[in-house]
């Protein structure tokens, strides 16, 4: 270290000293800066994602080039959306008006309260439903800020798609894909449409709960619908049933949907009794379907509830199952409600009962024609009649009794199959003791040959005639020679 000198002093060492304080007051400053932005870190925006820069919430600084929305007061409602912000196709105000003829009365195919909904063609014939703000409308730009960011970033086969928009000319429209079959409303009630069968309000009811649950669960962020109702409910050329309309969806963590569960209780009970939630014109105890269709499912009368055009095509058990998940969607409390899982697994299994219903049920009515349609032209010699059940029987007896009789032979002969072996062993045992050596014989105490005989009379009374030679030779003074056996007798347990 190579010091200096100044008034001859050393003034290496304060310079050390400052360099330290300088260092030191550097270190603090990048801890404290550090500290902000883990502060502005936890206090971001949930939206954070959707905007173009991370600095557009982290530095204030650029944030005004990224924002999702310019300024309404200094560029207008023409320029509210960023062109990069990849939202969709940005269709111009001409091309809105060529696809809908002008906006002709002729084409209006919907009115919502967003505004009138007209049938459009673009691209040289592709269908598509304009939506077009109506300045007189209570939803606003909000609404239309909404739909276009939810629908940019949600893809579901049970979900409306967005094709684009057109917020040019102070107008705000938006463009979605076709849905030809109008919403699930005039196919209950309302119109004069053909009546859904309970397989179809099934199928409806459950595409409906899959888009549903795709927004509770398939994001990042759960988003509640929170405008859950028939009229949101579309159906493609195929009859697939999607979920429209997100003007006033929210983001949401997770297991926050109880609103959209409830709202869907109600869209399962209209499907049920095909008729409005509200009704004033019915009964006062009628006016309100919930409150009436549950007073009846906790009397268990299910019957008092369904279309009248159901009865005796729908299964009782399927029937139970779909107000049974009704009921638990319409809890009065939000924990207390099912996850739209839970409610799109009771559906399924609901649907699965109904099949196998409908599909027993027609098997016995083809059955039923089958045998209705034989029926002989003309007179028919009469053929010989089968065999009676009485000969059947008799025969079926017969073949009991001889099987029974081939068993007891059977049985018997083992049993004498057995016997003979205990006789022969007997005999050769006797064999054995005829023929021992006298000092063994000696030994034998005559109560001890004479038990043995006599166990050898019971087993083996086919040679009963050599009996009483053991016992005359049991009998016999010690030391006398035992009887000889006859020699065909010896030989023939010796065989064996």
């Amino acid at each position: 270290m190579v010091s200096l000198v100044f008034d001859g002093r050393r003034v290496g060492g304060s310079n050390r000293g400052t360099v330290a304080a300088v260092g030191f007051a550097m270190m603090f400053g990048a801890f404290v800066g550090l500290g902000a932005m883990v502060i502005k870190w936890h206090k971001r925006p949930q939206d954070w994602q959707k905007r173009i820069s991370f600095s557009s919430w982290l530095l204030p600084l650029h944030a005004g080039d990224t924002s999702f929305m310019s300024s309404k007061n200094s560029m207008g409602k023409s320029n509210i959306f960023s062109s990069s912000m990849g939202l969709g196709r940005i269709f111009s105000f001409a091309e809105i008006q060529e696809a809908t003829k002008n906006f002709d009365s002729k084409n209006i195919i919907g009115v919502g309260g967003f505004g009138n909904v007209y049938l459009g063609v673009i691209d040289e014939g592709t269908q598509v439903a304009v939506k077009r703000e109506n300045p007189q409308s209570e939803q606003g730009i909000n609404e239309f800020q909404t739909e276009i960011q939810m629908l940019s970033k949600l893809r579901h086969r049970h979900l409306v798609s967005m094709i684009g928009y057109c917020n040019e000319n102070d107008e705000m429209i938006l463009v979605y894909e076709y849905m030809p079959n109008g919403h699930l409303r005039d196919h209950l009630y309302g119109k004069n449409m053909p009546s859904l069968s309970c397989k179809q309000r099934l199928e409806f009811c459950i595409g409906s709960a899959r888009g549903l649950h795709y927004l509770h669960t398939g994001m990042a962020q759960g988003i509640i619908h929170h405008d859950v109702k028939t009229t949101n409910i579309l159906l493609d050329e195929n009859f697939t049933a999607k979920v429209s309309d997100f003007g006033l969806s929210k983001d949401a963590p997770m297991g926050q949907g109880h609103s959209d569960v409830y709202s869907f209780g109600v869209v399962l009970v209209e499907a049920l009794r095909a008729r409005p939630a509200i009704n004033p014109q019915l009964p006062r105890e009628q006016v309100n379907l919930v409150d009436w269709a549950m007073q009846w499912k906790r009397k268990g009368l299910l019957d008092k509830i369904i279309d009248p055009q159901l009865v005796g095509s729908i299964n009782p058990e399927s029937m139970k199952k779909f107000a049974e998940a009704a009921e638990k969607c319409l809890a009065d409390h939000g924990v207390d409600r099912p996850s739209i899982g839970d409610v799109l697994w009771n559906l399924e299994y609901a649907l699965q009962l109904q099949e196998a219903f409908t599909q027993g049920k027609v098997k016995d009515e083809n059955e039923i024609k089958a045998s209705a349609a034989v029926v002989p032209t003309s007179p028919a010699p009469t053929a010989p009649a089968p065999p009676t059940t009485t000969d059947d029987t008799a025969q079926l007896l017969i073949k009991k009794l001889i099987l029974t009789l081939i068993i007891l032979i059977i049985i018997l002969l083992k049993f004498k199959l057995l016997m003979t072996i205990l006789e022969l062993q007997c005999l050769h045992s006797l064999v054995i003791l005829m023929e021992a050596p006298p000092s063994i014989c000696n030994q034998t105490s005559s109560s001890a040959l004479f038990s043995f005989s006599h166990t050898c009379y019971v087993c083996c009374s086919s040679q009963s005639r050599h009996i009483p030679l053991i016992l005359n030779y049991a009998s016999s003074p010690s030391g006398s020679p035992p009887p000889a056996l006859p020699r065909h007798s010896t030989a023939h347990a010796a065989s064996l």
